[in-house]
């Protein structure tokens, strides 16, 4: 007799059928470990990439902050002279990180361009001692800073560009043959002021106009032994050569403020004629910053007949420019009287 079949029992698993429960179980428990491994390294990724945000804010601030004390120390300065400089100045520290270089003691640059703050007036009429307030615009690139504190940084390689315009070259030599005028022995040398000055910037020379076309001077400025040099291409009066004691006073006056203003440890490199007036190129190595820093916070004072610091014209000589006085300050430092 024929035994029934039961239509719902389990089938019997072939051997090419499907895998048992157990086989199932040893896989998923070979898979486990895999899928933490993966997770593990996104956790990690995900750290890794909050860091660099981290570290990307902190540079990012750093760097705002600093800018901006910059800004604000120059601004303030222009404000103590009585003058304004005509736009934010414009500060950069290249592709170096400023947060590691502040950490390590040895930020790798800072780029500043401090705008024009200069001003020259009248205030005693125009044929009056002209007074020079701020400065032209200057541009500083300093590299290798080094420093504990903000009063003994030092930079390792600094160089410094400035124009110089005819305004301000016209109205300090006035302002020195004023001066040096006052004497008898002068008279002559004061009766030749300067009134006027053109440029030629083929040719490098300066053309100086004497007594209201009285007579010409023309001199060449250049970089002589690190300081700036003048030299004498020509002078006439009336057809005749300038008397030598008169073109030594001109040249004189051009220079005789510089070198008191002059950055210790920093050297003229360069000299350029152009439209405006004189290019002076300045180059230093481990020079103080704390020298440079007062940028823009010196102006004349004694209503335009004093010559900066000093308060009286016959203390001009016997208080030159304080050594810590900035490149151009008040109008004057754009050179050095030694190679005159």
């Amino acid at each position: 007799m024929n035994t029934p079949q039961q239509p719902y029992s389990n089938p019997q698993p072939s051997w090419g059928g499907q895998p048992t429960q157990n086989a199932q179980s040893s896989w998923n428990a070979q898979s486990q470990p895999q899928k933490k491994s993966k997770k593990g390294l996104t956790i990690l990724l995900s750290i890794l990439v909050v860091l660099l945000l981290l570290i990307a804010l902190a540079e990012f601030g750093l760097r705002a902050y600093v800018k901006g004390q910059i800004v604000d120390g120059v601004k303030q300065q222009a404000a103590q002279s009585n003058t304004a400089i005509t736009s934010d100045p414009k500060v950069s520290f290249g592709s170096s990180s400023l947060l590691l270089g502040a950490l390590g003691g040895n930020i790798k640059q800072v780029d500043i361009t401090i705008p024009s703050s200069l001003k020259i007036s009248h205030p005693n009429g125009d044929q009056g001692t002209p007074q020079v307030d701020g400065n032209p615009e200057v541009h500083i690139l300093a590299k290798g800073i080094k420093g504990k504190s903000e009063s003994d940084m030092r930079a390792s390689d600094l160089t410094m560009q400035s124009e110089i315009p005819t305004e301000l070259m016209l109205a300090q030599a006035q302002k020195n043959q004023s001066q040096s005028s006052s004497g008898s022995n002068n008279a002559l040398a004061g009766m030749f002021t300067l009134t006027g000055i053109k440029t030629d910037p083929e040719s490098g020379v300066l053309d100086f106009e004497i007594g209201g076309g009285l007579a010409k001077l023309s001199m060449k400025p250049k970089a002589e032994n690190g300081n700036l040099a003048m030299d004498v291409e020509g002078g006439k009066v009336l057809g005749f050569d300038l008397p030598e004691t008169i073109v030594n006073s001109i040249r004189d006056s051009l220079t005789k403020q510089s070198q008191g203003g002059m950055i210790e440890g920093m050297d003229v490199t360069d000299v350029k004629v152009t439209e405006r007036g004189m290019e002076l190129h300045m180059h230093g190595t481990d020079v103080d910053l704390a020298k440079v820093g007062g940028q823009g916070a010196t102006t004349d004072q004694g209503g335009g007949d004093q010559g900066g610091s000093s308060g009286s014209d016959s203390n001009q000589d016997e208080n030159p420019v304080q050594p810590d006085r900035p490149y151009g300050s008040s109008g004057e430092g754009y050179g050095s009287s030694r190679a005159a």
